[in-house]
């Protein structure tokens, strides 16, 4: 998947520490995409890369309690093709 604005060098990689559990990335049929994280640094990494490129974030779901929760990311992936949605 690629997003507008990348950049190859830059990755988040570089600002997670290397310890924690994947964020799971799913593609929706409406064409959003879903991240499902494990931490709230992983929720402001998301949210600073995401934002930071011009995507829209949609949506936000905390799951499940202690050290089973999970952050659900839901954003609009914009590319140069992508119409500006309004409300």
């Amino acid at each position: 998947m690629v997003f507008k604005n990348s950049n190859p060098k830059s990755s988040i990689t570089k600002i997670l520490p290397k310890n924690q559990r994947p964020i799971d990335v799913s593609v929706l049929p409406d064409g959003t995409t879903q991240f499902i994280c494990h931490t709230k640094l992983q929720v402001d990494a998301m949210n600073k890369v995401f934002t930071d490129r011009g995507n829209i974030p949609v949506g936000y779901e905390e799951w499940d309690k202690g050290k089973d929760k999970k952050y659900i990311l839901t954003y609009i992936v914009m590319d140069d093709n992508s119409p500006l949605p309004i409300n």
